[in-house]
């Protein structure tokens, strides 16, 4: 005979596994109803009059797209935190810096941007942006040896940065760089 105490136990665990999934969600009982504006479901006027809708539309969250850069505003900044070394070229500016080709894209070369900056006998490089595959801010750190004349940064028309390179593997690739620390 099984022990009471066990069935009763495992009860209360199914129990509180149900009032949990209730709790988060559990079953979506209006999953093909449309969501109006107020983001709730039911009647959405003339919409439900018309009749079921074989693939009711869902959208996601939007990001707010970045505003351009202006001709005389930042690109980037360049540092070197020790040597209190700070280049900030304006989009003109970094637009008229030598360009590099990597992975068929022309921009400026991180080798380039620290001769740029006066920085020399550095030997690390910290860039930080927007990693591309989530939106999030992210920082990637290697080498100045290893990426300097391999990695580029390319500009797009409304005065964003990104990166391409020959040595950084293309998921670790930022969107929208906005400094480099060189070390």
């Amino acid at each position: 005979m099984p022990n009471r105490f066990l069935i009763r136990g495992l009860a209360a665990a199914t129990l509180s596994f149900a009032l949990l999934a209730a709790a988060c969600g559990g079953d979506d009982d209006n999953a093909d109803e449309p969501t109006t504006a107020a983001g709730t479901t039911g009647d959405t006027g003339a919409a439900a009059t018309a009749g079921p809708q074989s693939s009711p539309t869902r959208s996601s969250p939007s990001r707010a797209v970045p505003t351009a850069v202006p001709a005389e505003g930042a690109a980037l900044m360049v540092a070197n935190p020790q040597a209190k070394v700070q280049y900030v070229p304006t989009t003109d500016e970094f637009r008229a810096l030598a360009k590099t080709t990597v992975k068929g894209k022309e921009g400026v070369s991180l080798a380039t941007l620290a001769t740029s900056a006066g920085i020399t006998g550095a030997t690390l490089a910290t860039i930080d942006g927007t990693v591309a595959a989530n939106g999030a801010l992210g920082a990637i750190r290697y080498n100045l040896a290893d990426i300097g004349s391999t990695t580029i940064f390319v500009m797009d028309d409304r005065g964003h940065i990104s990166m391409a390179s020959d040595t950084i593997p293309e998921a670790e690739w930022l969107t929208v760089v906005t400094a480099i620390v060189l070390e």
